[in-house]
């Protein structure tokens, strides 16, 4: 660095001297008082303008010295560390950069500087003979009022014109210097030539360069030049004007002179600067490239300008021991040729290397292959290091120095050449590898072998550096872009995954990296295992340990055997990573991570493939390709997967992974076995409208839909007991309920018994989409999907009233929230004049009907199904019992265990979810306004206090009211820190999420329906489905089981309604007999239907009933066959 330092300032104080005279000449053109001053007549001057013209030079004696060698040491040093951050950056990018920062530094000094010289070359040419320094009269009237700050007057226009002077010089300086090299001497270095050539085709190159961009840059020259002649405060100084800003003057030199005064001068500018240019930056190189730096400078000064010596007081000591040869020749020594490759990028610089790595070096030029199997045999025995060991003792001896180092590290590389490779690029990402090497301070060498082998030896200095060599020495080892299968692996991968559904499958892959392609070849699965033996943290069940199967140690071992297997016969036996079966796109978890990091951390060129098995019948499509981004590898360092890393290292889901596309391999019989696996219908081929997110789901929806079947044992028994008679034919039921698996067991029960059905779902995320494509492929128009926003959930509506058959208009609703039944009723009246009546699911949609009562607006009749005990009791409180832990535990994986949660109402909802928080260990509190409610509460243990209180202490908050405003924004001010708020009520008014929105901080998505809102304060609130159910948007609802009492329910309530006027059906199912005709109110399941409903469950749960005696039910004034209780018990 002090030879680059020395070398700049040597050869711009040089250059200054030999055209100042040029500079004094300019300065006076551009000045504001030329024409007053120093033009005699239009095209004519005054001897005047000749005079004084090294007037200033002393400040140029004391300040571009410095500045220059600022200058070039910083240009040097940024061009190196930019090169290395950014090894992709274009090279006149790289020099236009540094170039620019290093002018920055350098106007630090030469503003001064430039401020004296410019009022110095004013002075005089009024009162002529004064003898005084000129710099010193100049430094004088610039801080004679006490103001130093004026020596950095235009010190923003200096920048503004030297930054894009140097930005255009540099690189059309280095480019044009290249070109010329290139057209002389093709191959070769351009500093190998001698000192002469080398120095003439700098200056040519410099000198055009350095023109072109002063005439381009002249306008800006113009207004430095005003705004430094303003620094003076003497009045006799011809520059003197108020001090104004840089486009101020620019403005007032185009008013006064137009364009051609922004370019005065410009012509002398650009004729001197290219002068200078070429010997500034000649002599510079020059200089570089030579170790005796003082003879080449004293040469140039004693043959251009020796006058210059004694004014500039130049001592510059010349060796004349030193002839130019010798000069050349330790020059040469300087460089390490240590491969074919002789370019001066490709030697290795010694000065840049320590005594002991230097020598090192040069005796690694000796090292040669002892065995033509060096590919194969063990590396200590297949070069000759002991020749390499002697010559270091000579360097060693030869050197006279200590020679302290008693190891050095040495890295070895093999690689293999592919048959496809293109020489010409391997030959050009080989020059690139050389370079970055040197620059590393190391160097590569290499030994062909047979044509797919090669080996690379590399010695670097330390173990960090040979790390960041690594991408330069392989030039084979560039990443893979995309993943290539062989159609057998996916009719493997396919059949496992389908064999062993619904449980996980997992097995390991093997291929080969080829060109940017990942290979896929062969695959073969894991065995079951112990999750026991495994390092996973997953629980003890069946798809736990499928999930854990690649990295349980007995596998890993059985992988290491299977490899070994494969390399005895021959086939590629590469370990590319591992496979998995997944469901609905559903992978991305903890064992999924911890997998892939097991293989990536040891072999970045590991993916892991993920098999879809809901989209088997779409070959391709149902394979996905993934592997950990690297900015999630490095923060997985630390072992941790949570929330809390991911916002650490300011991650979010979707930075987990990096997909590659796929491509198969296809034949005929993966064609042929493509055809035998159950097709997914096209949305053009339905005869009914139909809008789901992915019909290809249809048959994963179905295998669902059996599986639930089992365990709704009341909507299966329904359908064998009234099928028969088909009850629902003519029916048009438009059902408006959360679009589910369960739903979709209910949907089908309603069709069995003669139903024409539409469907929508009541809430925008509780689609489930493998539902939804099964029921739309069975025949029924289904408008949902996961995910809608308002818009679209109104869409739906709208849609599901005009798609029944033969534009026939519905006759029944079967509704879960009350929006369905306010459409029809607000926007569609007419269609209610055939209509049998409404039947409502859940408690928000039955305060609406009888709200509509009371107001007078309700037009038909409706059955209240939320009150029904099997409904209300079993849905309600068992149901949330279980699926709202569900859903927070997927949304957060928080422990629930010794936290503090707030449960907010404690009817049946509140009950059960009270009862699950309590059981998980939490300690619960809840608020109430019912004091029944609130007493019921305390009787069970429970704290009961208002929000305002619970609000600063909770942890976990569920909302289970229906009603609005339960959480606002003071309760939010007052939790604690990343508090966890969900609701499970029907409508998203019980948490005041508007509010959220406008008040936090900052809002981050970590996943699907799962927000953390920073507050003002610092604090954090994380909000769970967007203030929705957080059952069905964050899990997948209520099982099936509890779902049959309530579905059960409503298929009763609908042939209630349908029937209610039938008398023959009355009299053959004593059970709807009391029905009889509805007038429009609001009415609940009889208490008969209610207690058929819970028998239906029974044998499910093998339970025994007991049954009255004769005398019993007399004692007791019931029928032997019920109903038991009257209609005003409490469950």
């Amino acid at each position: 660095m002090y030879e680059i330092y020395a070398a700049g300032a040597a050869a711009a104080f040089t250059v200054d001297c030999l055209i100042y005279p040029l500079d004094t000449l300019k300065t006076r053109y551009q000045s504001q008082d030329f024409v007053q001053t120093y033009a005699s007549s239009p095209g004519s001057t005054k001897p005047q303008l000749y005079r004084g013209l090294y007037q200033g030079i002393g400040s140029v004696i004391l300040a571009t010295l410095p500045a220059a060698g600022i200058f070039f040491a910083t240009y040097e040093s940024m061009k190196r560390t930019i090169s290395l951050a950014v090894p992709a950056a274009p090279q006149p990018l790289v020099h236009s950069s540094a170039s620019a920062i290093a002018e920055m530094a350098s106007c630090v000094v030469l503003a001064p500087a430039e401020v004296i010289k410019q009022n110095a070359q004013m002075l005089r040419q009024q009162s002529g003979g004064s003898q005084k320094s000129t710099s010193l009269e100049a430094l004088r009237q610039v801080t004679g009022s006490g103001a130093s700050r004026r020596l950095f007057s235009g010190y923003t226009a200096l920048v503004a014109r030297n930054l894009p002077f140097t930005a255009l010089q540099f690189p059309i300086f280095e480019y044009v210097r290249q070109q010329t090299w290139d057209s002389r001497h093709p191959g070769q270095a351009h500093d190998s030539h001698g000192l002469l050539e080398t120095a003439a085709v700098n200056g040519v190159s410099a000198g055009s360069a350095g023109g072109f961009a002063a005439w381009i840059t002249t306008p800006s020259d113009v207004v430095k030049t005003r705004m430094m002649l303003t620094a003076s405060d003497d009045n006799n100084s011809l520059g003197k004007q108020t001090s104004r800003g840089s486009v101020a003057v620019a403005q007032d030199v185009y008013r006064s002179h137009g364009v051609k005064g922004l370019f005065r001068g410009g012509l002398l500018r650009a004729s001197w600067t290219a002068l200078g240019s070429g010997l500034y930056l000649g002599t510079y190189e020059m200089s570089k490239t030579t170790s005796n730096m003082a003879t080449a400078l004293s040469s140039l000064i004693h043959l251009a300008a020796p006058g210059l010596r004694n004014e500039a007081s130049l001592a510059l000591k010349q060796d004349s021991t030193i002839s130019v040869a010798e000069v050349e020749a330790r020059e040469q020594a300087r460089w390490l040729v240590h491969s074919p490759y002789t370019e001066r990028d490709h030697q290795l610089d010694l000065h840049t290397l320590d005594h002991e790595n230097a020598l090192l070096a040069r005796a690694m030029t000796k090292m040669e292959c002892t065995r033509t199997d060096y590919a194969t045999a063990p590396y200590t025995e297949s070069f000759n290091w002991q020749d390499v060991h002697d010559e270091l003792r000579r360097l060693v001896k030869e050197s006279g120095k200590p020679f302290k180092e008693t190891s050095f590290y040495v890295v070895v590389f093999l690689s293999q050449i592919p048959p496809t490779t293109v020489y010409a690029d391997l030959g050009a990402l080989d020059k690139e590898a050389h370079r970055e090497a040197n620059e590393f301070g190391g160097f590569l060498k290499y030994w062909f072998g047979a044509p797919d082998a090669e080996v690379v030896r590399s010695i670097v200095k330390t173990r960090e550096t040979s790390a960041k060599m690594a991408e330069a020495q392989a030039p084979q080892d560039a990443p893979f872009n995309s993943v290539v299968i062989e159609a057998l692996v996916v009719m493997k991968i396919v059949k496992h995954g389908s064999s062993t559904f619904p449980t996980v499958a997992t097995g390991a892959t093997v291929g080969l990296d080829r060109n940017g392609v990942l290979e896929i070849t062969n695959s073969f699965p894991f065995p079951t295992v112990d999750v026991s033996n495994s390092d996973s943290h997953q629980n003890n069940d069946a798809s736990a340990q499928a999930s854990a199967a690649p990295r349980q140690k007995s596998n890993i071992v059985y992988q290491s055997d299977m490899i070994k297997h494969l390399k005895e016969v021959n086939v590629d036996a590469n370990n590319v990573g591992w496979y998995t079966s997944a469901t609905m796109s559903n992978f991305v978890n903890l064992s999924f991570i911890e997998n892939q990091y097991h293989y990536q951390k040891d072999n970045d060129k590991t993916v892991a493939l993920v098999h879809d098995v809901s989209r088997s019948s779409q070959g391709s499509l149902s394979l996905r390709a993934f592997k950990l981004s690297a900015s999630f590898m490095a923060a997985y360092k630390e072992g941790k997967f949570t929330t809390e890393s991911l916002q650490k290292s300011k991650l979010s889901f979707k930075d987990i992974l990096q997909e590659f596309p796929v491509t198969v391999h296809n034949t005929h019989l993966l064609t042929t076995f493509l055809h035998q696996i159950p097709q997914a219908p096209q949305a053009d081929a339905l005869e009914h409208p139909t809008s789901v997110a992915d019909l290809s789901l249809a048959a994963f929806g179905r295998k669902e839909i059996e599986l639930a079947e089992n365990e709704m044992p009341g909507l299966m028994q329904t359908r064998a007991k009234y099928a028969a008679d088909q009850p629902l034919k003519g029916a048009r039921i438009a059902g408006c309920l959360h679009m589910t698996i369960q739903t979709a067991v209910l949907i089908e029960t309603l069709t069995s018994l003669g139903a024409e059905v539409t469907w929508t779902s009541c809430n925008i995320f509780s689609t489930q989409d493998h539902a939804a494509a099964a029921i739309a492929a069975a025949g029924v128009p289904v408008f949902a999907w996961k995910g809608e926003t308002e818009e679209e959930y109104n869409w739906c509506l709208e849609q599901q009233l005009t798609a029944f058959k033969d534009d026939g208009k519905l006759n029944l609703i079967l509704d879960d929230g009350g929006d369905l039944t306010a459409l029809v009723h607000s926007k569609y009246p007419e269609m209610l004049k055939g209509c049998y009546g409404v039947s409502e699911e859940t408690t928000t949609g039955v305060h609406h009907l009888y709200k509509m009562l009371r107001e007078g607006k309700l037009l038909v009749p409706s059955i209240n199904v939320n009150d029904a005990v099997t409904k209300s009791k079993f849905d309600n409180l068992y149901g949330c019992r279980e699926s709202l832990i569900d859903g927070i535990k997927r949304a957060t994986d928080v422990m629930v265990a010794g936290k503090i949660a707030v449960v907010a109402g404690f009817g049946d909802v509140g009950k059960g979810c009270a009862m699950a928080l309590h059981g998980m260990g939490a300690r619960v509190i809840i608020t109430e306004i019912d004091p029944i409610n609130a007493l019921q509460a305390a009787m069970a243990g429970y704290q009961v206090t208002t929000m305002e209180k619970a609000a600063a202490l909770g942890q976990i908050f569920v909302t289970t009211t229906g009603c609005r405003d339960i959480l606002t924004g003071e309760h939010f001010e007052a939790m604690p820190n990343d508090a966890i708020v969900c609701n499970i009520g029907h409508f998203d008014i019980e948490i005041d999420v508007a509010w959220l929105k406008a008040n936090a901080k900052a809002v981050q998505n970590i996943k699907p329906q799962v927000d953390r809102f920073e507050m003002k304060s610092g604090r954090h609130i994380i909000l769970l489905a967007e203030g929705r159910l957080v059952n069905l948007g964050c899990a997948t609802g209520h099982s099936s089981f509890v779902m049959s009492c309530s579905f059960t329910n409503q298929v009763l309530a609908q042939i209630m309604l349908y029937k209610s006027g039938d008398k023959a059906w009355g009299e053959k199912y004593v059970e709807f007999a009391k029905a009889g005709k509805l007038e429009v109110g609001v009415y609940v399941i009889p208490k008969i239907l209610d207690e058929e409903v819970a028998r239906l469950h029974l044998e499910h749960c093998n339970v025994e009933l007991s049954t009255l005696t004769k005398v019993q039910a007399d004692y007791l004034s019931l029928t032997v066959e019920g109903p038991y209780k009257s209609d005003i018990y409490r469950y």
